[in-house]
Order: C-alpha cells, then sequence, then structure tokens
C-alpha cells in the first residue's frame, strides 16, 4: 500500500525518509528535554497582579530620553556604517581585463545542451 499525502499525491522514498528523519530529530529533542527534567505541557495557575510592572511606572521625560538615546546610537551606527561603505570600493567599480580562454574550466562537466 502507498502512503499519500494530503492531496492523493502518493508520496515517494525521499519525501518518507526525509518524514523520518524530522521525526527521529524530534523525538530525541523531547527525550533529552525530558532527562533533562523540563518541563513539558505543565498546568499553571494564574494570579492577578495588584500593580503594573515595575517599567511601567517610567515617567514621559524617562521615555522621552531612553527613545531619544536609542535614536542617537541607531544614528551612529547607520553613520558608521555608510563611512565604511564609502571608504570601500565595491568590486563592480573596478576596472578589469577581460581574456579570452584557450580551453574549458578543468572542473567543469561537458553539457551537450551547450
Amino acid at each position: 500500500a502507498e502512503e499519500s499525502d494530503d492531496e492523493g499525491a502518493p508520496m515517494t522514498q525521499q519525501q518518507t525518509e526525509a518524514f523520518e528523519r524530522r521525526e527521529k530529530r524530534l523525538m530525541s529533542g523531547v527525550e533529552a528535554l525530558q532527562q533533562a527534567g523540563a518541563t513539558i505541557d505543565k498546568e499553571v495557575g494564574v494570579v492577578a497582579a495588584s500593580k503594573e510592572w515595575a517599567g511601567a511606572e517610567d515617567s514621559e521625560e524617562e521615555m522621552e530620553r531612553h527613545a531619544t538615546e536609542a535614536f542617537q546610537r541607531r544614528e551612529r551606527r547607520l553613520t558608521f556604517s555608510a563611512e565604511v561603505l564609502e571608504r570601500e570600493t565595491a568590486m563592480g567599480d573596478k576596472e578589469v581585463a577581460v581574456v579570452t580562454g584557450e580551453k574549458e574550466w578543468a572542473g567543469a562537466e561537458e553539457s551537450d545542451d551547450e
């Protein structure tokens, strides 16, 4: 009996082997997590918080200062990157000589299509 995918097309041997390798990797990962004592699918309780997160209590001034500092850091990174790109010359901007080859590349495979 041939296996088939959702659309009814028969699965190839390659697809079947790939599926089996994936399942094996997933199972070994689950086993490793279980051996390490990792919690998988555990019921947890939800507790109502009595106040907002500590970071949410920042004042408008502090939030504005943080946004300004983040913007300045980003601008410094962009400026630095632009300066580096200006100093480097891209390979496409150089003049090169074109030489006619006497024979095919040693590693190239022959093809009847050419």
